[in-house]
């Protein structure tokens, strides 16, 4: 094939003696092609390609009993328990019955409690006697040491101290042996004052006895000794293996771990962590171990700090490098830390499950030779799961990148595949189904997004109502109140997705496989962006992507993929798999943190916790179930029936059955301590002194008890000591409690009986080092329980002390927190301080003060009255009108009235459409009458003035068409100076002529106006004037520009024409904005900002337009194109609804726009005329320009090559005066170090990226939600609504997200609130110049955008910097809004007129176009350039974030706003829905002569709410099939288009059939002559004979192309695919068009056929000829909508 063949397009048409038959035009309404009857198993199942809705129920019990029938048995399975009986039969194993009388003799001691009898006595001398007795008649040697050490170390943000705390250590070894390679095994043997510690941990405590007996007794050998740590103060927090790993002897030897520890009461053991960076640990736990429970996602869940608790793995990993595994009971873990946790409720199964695993394990590793020197063996981390408790999967973290992206990326290529093979089934071009592919993944982006919301809207609401941890026993509520909210939202966005766009070509089981694709290749990106982080539990999405990939391979093999139903089988069978599996872990999962959530304290919302667990289990294990529902019928009754069982469940948690709390089993936790109070002054003097009950909640449903307790009723919060008392004055015992202090409840009450071991704090000595230097020497006694809370005053700071030195190292929070205990030795605590006062010059520590929440809502009023009063004022100021009365005294000025009577007289000439009598003649002959006046009126001895009346014929290629023209008219007045001979002239153009049915006052009426009162006016003053001015008044725009192309290719003063100003308009007048210049002609864009009076003019304007943001054209690009001349375009903008309707008349011109036009338009030509570069405008070519006005006060303009000076300056200051400002905060007194300075920073800018992007992100999902839920354009009438719809979701993340990083961060840094607030406006300031930089290099003008906030945020950081140093304090605050003013005020009135200019316009963009996304864009490229500066501020009031999540429930409200009559888009008149409606008739001529004739209504909507008439109007339209057929059979879908556009919108097209319209002329084509062109080529001649405007579809047929013909040569030139569009008009002739195609054919086609000809005619100002019928259907359309109707006539040959 060669090279000029390869982009025509080839369509296969093999003639045929049937047409009816096979042409699906010619095809009878209403026949059915043969359809496969079903068969019985599809009749039982399926329903018009659908599953029939009541097997809905069947497919939801089916996953529910493989979850109750596998999931839930397996994650309980124990194995069967070993008695002392059987130990005979079973040598050398473990005895659980032995572990359980360890256990319960352990038990029997009572709580162990360090510092108590029965922990440092009791314990010790039980676990004693029992190592004796494992000792006697060992053939190992077994070694006990009972250690008592004291130490400390920085636990969380408390340094943990302890005293005399005891060990019982033992060692086994083989005998004789000397190695020093030890496994060390911990668990340990103290509890909680509260319960005896049954599960935690003597549990564990009881089976590593039995291990070390088995071993002890054993012959099996062990190669390494193997200590057995029995440490005696976990609950402290972890001291005593601190004491261990730091001190004892053997610790040095340790070189692997088994820790073992537990958060229930039985159960399975899990490991969930391992290592770190040791896989070979996995291997040996693989190789060892019976029963296998551990998850990769336990560790990282864990070390995420999800689960509130901690064992002695960190201590072991962190104090002595020491790799391990850590296994923990987590089964019951309502008894948890209760006098619940009994030894009777431990499951003797649970001894043997552990008992089996740890025994094989201990021998295992103690044998393997990576523990002889385990640094060797450091390879990473490891990823692994065990299977239904059947095996263990285990790989490196390595392999579990290959692994995981070589799945997501095979995922992408078979789904990939798929969407290939569905286009071929489809008969959809690729193109298309990826289009539906980018639709349907972001419908399911948006169901997940809105699947997530509901469930947690629903937990908060609960915890509102008061009915939070309903499923705490009843754990199965949790599948009825979020998980089936969560499948609802998961499933009824697409279910409205899928109803709002039913007339797809795909058939729905096509689409819900695209669905289900979608949802592959979204879990597929998750795989390697969280694989990119280092997330290894991501293995569980790689799961998914590997199982749904199987099964779409099964179906693509089996070529069941193209079935309506039979898809899903192999779908389902795939999907069980990883669902019993998902179910597995999710229990687990569940069975575990459930009862965590009745300790997790009161500042959690527990069910809000819930509602992300059930989001993300039920994402993954029904991600790929849920989207069936769908195939469903009734699919939607189906999925709301999901909500139905969530209201059910919600009326269960309102019953008895809710009530989250059970005697003895599920009890509600309170931390109750009976407390003495003492207060002191400064002089030691006691200030204060009371008792009570100090009661710390430990879950959210403290009210419970109010009425069962008599006490709690008197029950008061502690607020008020909080502001004043050191962490409140409460006797807090442990970090976790100092987190929650402030919601803690305080009960008066009698005296506590405390005994005499009081704690004392007494003041050794008291010692000034210097000035400011001050050193103390102190002393603490008391019980074994004790805590410190040293807060330093009036600025001074601890500079040293005796404790830790970490925490000053580190810069802890104020009050420093001491936690001291002591075992068996109870001597006094003897510590030193060394405290800095600070100078007078450096003042104390000032506290960040907050204003009053209610000021958030005043200062958001602020900003919108400043809006109001200055924005929206100066957009709408207009000068004040002259009057013809007013002339005498202003003399050379414009006269509006004048002006305004020549438009009344103009508009009432009516529609004036190009070759109508009102456009060539009555138009005409107007303008002809008013420039007589003029010049009758005119200095005839200063000026000559010439009329010319051009009539124009031509031809060339414009937006896909090729377009001729004949006799059309223009009227050119040139003005020159008779004292001038200079032949060069400003050109200055407008249009006279109109589109259908419109009087054309706004477009372009008003120009036209504007032009004759300024010629006019120059016609009658003296001032000079160089160059003659030309005013061309064009009678042909909108017939697609040719008005201004006969004029700049043909008029005789063409070639003279160096200058252009261009008037326009795509509304009702208003204010013109000047939005084209040059190109590459600066001095222009200067001579405006000169002359003009009242400037508006952007280059953002410029490169929107000429980049087709805009869906208009102008003459500017013809006279740009084709005569090379630089100009102005200036366009009016206001009320574009009108535009092109009959609504755009006189009465709806905004009244100032003529003198506003006329008073910028007149003195800009008088500038232009003058200007010396008209004389050689070649030599001035230096370039684009940057100009852009400021509220209309003044305008800015310059090169390309000053704005990449400008930009990158600013830019770089930007950037200096930032990293000025950080480092001052370096500088200030209590402020972290340089280093954290930075880093916070640094942290900061990432959050404000990461809040950008969210920001960005949710808008447009917002946008895309509301077009994928059928409420696009609810802003299109009413522009307030995209303030709640998109400025508020920008502003809610831009203030939530900083909000929850201040509040999570705000005690971990000295930086000051103002500081912090800077920092995110800093991080800011530096995305916009990193923007600036990257546009700027990218050539993009509009670049000065952000540059302007850039420009004034440096000058308000620099002014703060100079006050800083200066006067020692930057008014933060107050400089900052101040430089913000005018910013503000800038970027709110770009935003307004660009809401102005193009909401109007989406309601004409065409069917295909995305109006909210574009609008959202819109919005988000404006206010992201100020609501980084002026959101932040909103950070200084009190409750930031419920002040920010205000804007997120706004958002919700307007989106509900937008389902109502509210966010009804169209009004009557006002802002009306567009149609064209063509009354047609088509004629298809077949090649054997028959003709195929029908007619109907051709609906072409113009905008993307499609729908809104199909209940009414539309009911009668032909299916999407239809069009399908009809554009599969005939070029352009035989549809009669009018513009290359209208090619884009057909598929959106209806058809009504209807009753034939009535011509006044049919189309007459004749074939004038065939003869061959030599070689393969034949040429044809023809003749037509059709009304003034006509369109002719050139189609060639396979194997022809066209190789020449009589139209304009571009199409051929550049090789355009066909079907090729000529559009063809004419003016007042009767002349037919003549025109010949030559044609190139294969040899052996030398009869043809060759190729379709189309003609279509069409009559668009001829309402007289409309049937009764047509009149009737238009009268259907509601009144708010608008239709542009007319006839027409199609006819079709093959030839």
């Amino acid at each position: 094939m060669s090279g000029s063949e390869k982009n025509v397009r080839r369509r296969v048409v093999t003639p045929t003696s049937d047409p009816p038959n096979t042409d699906p035009l010619l095809r009878p309404r209403g026949s059915q092609q043969y359809e496969a009857q079903p068969n019985g198993c599809e009749r039982a199942f399926v329903q018009r390609n659908k599953i029939k809705w009541f097997w809905a129920p069947a497919f939801f019990g089916f996953w529910l009993l493989l979850y109750v029938a596998i999931s839930i048995p397996a994650c309980h399975r124990l194995p069967r328990p070993l008695t002392i009986k059987d130990e005979a039969k079973h040598p050398d194993q473990f005895i659980a019955e032995r572990a359980e009388n360890n256990l319960r003799e352990l038990v029997g001691l009572g709580p162990r409690v360090v510092g108590s009898r029965q922990n440092e006595m009791a314990a010790l001398k039980m676990l004693s006697q029992r190592m004796q007795k494992i000792r006697s008649g060992t053939a190992n040697d077994i070694e006990v040491d009972v250690q008592v050490a004291s130490g400390s170390y920085v636990h969380w943000s408390m340094v943990n101290m302890y005293q005399s705390i005891q060990n019982i250590v033992v060692k086994i070894s083989p005998k004789g042996t000397n190695s020093t390679t030890y496994l060390l095994v911990n668990s340990h043997y103290d509890s909680v004052p509260a319960g005896p510690g049954a599960g935690d941990d003597g549990s564990m405590v009881a089976t590593m006895m039995e291990v070390l007996r088995v071993l002890a007794k054993s012959d099996k050998p062990l190669k390494n000794p193997v200590v057995f740590l029995f440490n005696g103060a976990e609950e402290n927090p972890l001291q005593a293996s601190h004491a261990f790993i730091t001190q004892h002897k053997w610790a040095k030897y340790c070189k692997a771990l088994i820790n073992l520890d537990s958060c229930g009461n039985g159960g399975r053991e899990i490991l969930f962590q391992s290592g770190p960076n040791h896989p070979w640990l996995m291997k040996n736990y693989r190789r060892a171990i019976k029963h296998p429970y551990a998850s990769t996602m336990g560790e990282e869940m864990f070390q995420h700090n999800f689960i509130p608790s901690d064992t002695d793995f960190r201590i072991f990993r962190d104090h002595g490098s020491v790799p391990g595994l850590d296994m923990a009971y987590t089964y019951n873990g309502y008894v948890y830390h209760t006098r619940h946790d009994r030894a009777e409720i431990f499951p003797r199964g649970s001894f043997q499950h552990t008992g089996d695993n740890l025994l094989s394990l201990v021998r295992e590793i103690a044998n393997c030779p990576e523990i002889e020197d385990s640094s060797k063996y450091a390879e990473g981390h490891t990823i692994y799961f065990d299977v239904m408790g059947w095996f263990l999967v285990f790989y490196t973290e390595t392999e579990g990148i290959i692994l995981n992206v070589i799945v997501a990326l095979a995922t992408i290529g078979v789904c990939g595949y798929a969407f290939k093979l569905m286009s071929v089934s489809s008969g959809i071009k690729l193109e298309k189904i990826l289009k539906r592919v980018l639709h349907t993944l972001l419908v399911q982006i948006l169901s997940v997004i809105v699947g997530a919301i509901l469930p947690i809207l629903l937990g908060l609401f609960m915890d509102a109502v008061h009915l939070p941890l309903a499923w705490f026993t009843n754990s199965w509520l949790i599948l009825g109140l979020y998980f089936t909210t969560f499948f609802f939202g998961l499933a009824i966005v697409p279910a409205l997705y899928f109803h709002w766009t039913k007339y797809d070509k795909l058939a729905i089981g096509q689409r819900i496989q695209l669905l289900l694709h979608c949802h592959c290749v979204l879990l597929a990106i998750l795989t390697l962006v969280f694989t990119i982080c280092g997330i290894r539990s991501v293995f569980v999405l790689m799961l998914s992507c590997l199982f749904y990939t199987m099964g779409l391979i099964i179906n693509i093999a089996t070529k069941l993929h193209s079935k309506d139903v039979a898809w899903v089988i192999p779908h389902i069978v795939c999907t069980v798999p990883p669902f019993v599996f998902f179910a597995y872990f999710s229990h687990g999962f569940f069975t575990t943190f459930v009862p965590m959530f009745g300790r997790f304290g009161e500042n959690l919302n527990p069910d809000l916790a819930v509602a992300v667990f059930s989001v993300a289990v039920g994402f993954l294990c029904c991600g790929f179930i849920i989207p069936v529902l769908q195939l469903f019928n009734k699919s939607k009754t189906i999925i709301c029936g999901l909500m139905g069982i969530t209201l059910l469940c919600f009326i269960i948690a309102m019953t008895p059955v809710g009530f989250p709390y059970r005697p003895d089993t599920n009890v509600q936790r309170f931390a109750i301590l009976h407390t003495k109070r003492t207060f002191h002054d400064a002089e030691n003097h006691v200030r204060r002194q009371e008792s009570g009950y100090f009661i710390m909640p430990q879950d959210r449903r403290t009210y419970t008890v109010k009425n069962a307790v008599i006490n709690m009723t008197l029950a008061q919060r502690i607020g008020s000591d909080c502001e004043k008392e050191i962490n409140c004055g409460l006797p807090l015992y442990n970090q976790r409690w100092h987190k929650t202090r402030k919601n803690s409840l305080w009960i008066p009450a009698s005296e506590p009986v405390l005994g005499e071991d009081l704690p004392t704090v007494i003041v050794l000595s008291k010692k000034q080092l210097s000035k400011t230097k001050i050193h103390y020497e102190m002393q603490l006694s008391g019980p074994n329980h004790m805590a410190l809370f040293i807060q330093p005053l009036n600025g001074a700071k601890m500079i040293d002390w005796s404790f830790h030195k970490a925490p000053l190292r580190l810069n802890f929070e104020t009050p420093y927190f001491i936690y001291f205990s002591w075992g068996v030795n109870g001597d006094p605590l003897k510590f030193w301080l060394e405290l800095e006062k600070p100078t007078e010059k450096d003042g104390g520590k000032s506290s960040d003060k907050k204003w009053p929440w209610f000021g958030a809502p005043i200062y958001a009023a602020a900003a919108f009255a400043l809006f109001y009063a200055a924005v929206l004022p100066s957009f709408h100021s207009y000068p004040k009108m002259l009057y013809q009365s007013d002339e005498a005294q202003h003399p050379d000025e414009f006269i509006g009235e004048r002006a305004m009577r020549q438009l009344a007289e103009y508009s009432a000439i009516g529609n004036k459409m190009s070759g109508s009598i009102n456009n060539e003649v009555h138009t005409v002959n107007f303008l002809l009458r008013e420039i007589q006046k003029i010049k009758d009126e005119a200095r005839t001895d200063l000026y000559d003035i010439e009329v010319d009346t051009q009539y124009s014929s031509g031809g060339f290629h414009l937006w896909g068409m090729t377009i001729t023209y004949t006799n059309l008219s223009n009227v050119v007045v040139k003005i020159s100076q008779k004292s001038s001979n200079n032949d060069n002239y400003l050109l200055v153009n407008s249009h006279y002529d109109s589109e259908v049915q419109t009087p054309a006052a706004g477009d372009d009426g008003v120009m036209v106006v504007v032009m004759l009162e300024s010629l006019r006016v120059i016609s009658r003053s003296e001032k000079p004037l160089i160059h003659p001015v030309v005013f061309l008044f064009n009678g042909a725009e909108e017939a697609c520009m040719l008005g201004s192309h006969g004029f700049i290719t043909q008029h005789k003063w063409a070639k003279n024409c160096k200058a252009l100003v261009n008037l326009d308009s795509t509304g009702a007048g208003g204010r013109e904005v000047l939005f084209q210049t040059g190109p590459n002609h600066p001095w222009l864009a200067k001579y405006y900002q000169a002359s003009v009076a009242h400037p508006y003019a952007q280059t953002l304007a410029e490169e929107l337009f000429q980049n087709n943001f805009i869906p208009s054209d102008t003459d500017f690009r013809i006279f740009r194109d084709y005569g090379g001349v630089p100009g102005l375009d200036m366009a009016s903008v206001m009320n574009g609804y009108v535009y092109h309707t009959e609504f755009d008349n006189f009465r709806n011109v905004e009244r100032g726009t003529y003198q506003s036009t006329g008073e910028n338009v007149l003195p800009l030509v008088w500038a232009l005329a003058n200007a010396p570069e008209l004389d050689d405008t070649a030599a001035h070519e230096k370039g684009h320009t940057v100009f852009f006005d400021f509220l209309g006060w003044f305008m800015l303009t310059y090169t390309t090559s000053v704005s990449l000076a400008i930009n990158v300056v600013v830019s770089v200051v930007a950037f200096v005066c930032i990293g000025t400002s950080i480092y001052i905060m370096t500088l200030d007194n209590g402020t972290d170090a340089p280093k954290a300075v930075f880093m916070r920073f640094g942290i900061i800018f990432l959050v404000q990226a990461g809040t950008l992007l969210v920001a960005c992100g949710l808008t447009l999902l917002v946008a895309v939600f509301m077009q994928g839920v059928g409420l696009a354009e609810s802003w299109y009438s009413g522009k307030w609504m995209s303030f709640g719809l998109y400025f508020c979701t920008l502003f809610f993340v831009f203030g939530l997200l900083p909000a929850l990083y201040i509040g999570f961060t705000k005690r971990k840094t000295n930086m000051k609130l103002d500081q912090t607030i800077a920092c995110f406006m800093h991080a800011q300031c530096i995305l916009l110049a990193l923007l600036c930089i990257i546009m700027t290099s990218m050539g993009i003008r509009s670049s000065y955008f952000p540059m302007v906030g850039i420009f004034f945020y440096a000058i308000s950081v620099l002014v703060q910097i100079i006050l800083k140093l200066t006067l020692k304090k930057s008014y933060f605050v107050t400089v900052h809004l101040l430089c913000q003013i005018l910013p503000f005020f800038f970027y709110t009135y770009i935003c307004y007129a660009t809401l102005v200019t193009f909401v109007p316009m989406e309601g004409r963009d065409g069917p295909e176009s995305s109006p909210d996304i574009m609008v959202s864009v819109f919005v988000i490229a404006t206010a992201i350039n100020y609501a980084g500066f002026v959101i932040p501020i909103m950070h200084k009031f009190r409750k930031p974030k419920i002040i920010f999540s205000s804007f997120g429930v706004m958002t919700i409200v307007f989106i509900i706003l937008a389902a109502t009559s509210a966010g009804f888009p169209f009004v009557k008149e006002v802002a009306p829905q567009r149609y064209y409606v063509l009354h047609t008739q088509r004629t298809f001529h077949g090649l054997d002569g028959a003709a195929k004739q029908d007619s109907g209504y051709y609906i072409q909507p113009v905008d993307t709410r499609l729908h809104e008439l199909d209940d009414t109007t539309f009911k009668n339209a032909e299916p999407a099939s239809w069009t399908a057929a009809t554009c599969a059979a005939e070029p352009f879908c035989g549809l009669p288009l009018y513009s290359g556009r209208w090619i884009d919108w057909k598929d959106s097209a209806r058809w009504i059939y209807s009753t034939a319209p009535v011509f006044p002329m049919s189309i007459n084509l004749t074939q004038l002559s065939k003869q061959s062109a030599g070689g393969n080529k034949v040429r044809y001649e023809y003749n037509l004979r059709a009304s003034d405007r006509v369109m002719l579809y050139i189609d060639p047929l396979d194997k022809v192309r066209v190789t020449d013909w009589s139209f304009d040569q571009t199409p051929l030139e550049e090789q355009h695919t066909p079907p090729y569009l000529i559009y063809a008009i004419y003016s007042f002739t009767e002349e037919p068009l003549n025109f010949w195609v030559e044609l190139e054919h294969e040899e052996s086609n030398t009869e043809g056929p060759y190729l379709k000809l189309v003609v279509t005619q069409h009559f668009q100002y001829h309402p007289e000829h409309y049937t009764e019928d047509y009149k009737q259907f238009l009268a259907t359309f509601p009144d708010w909508t608008y239709t542009t109707d007319w006839f027409s006539a199609l006819e079709s040959w093959i030839v």
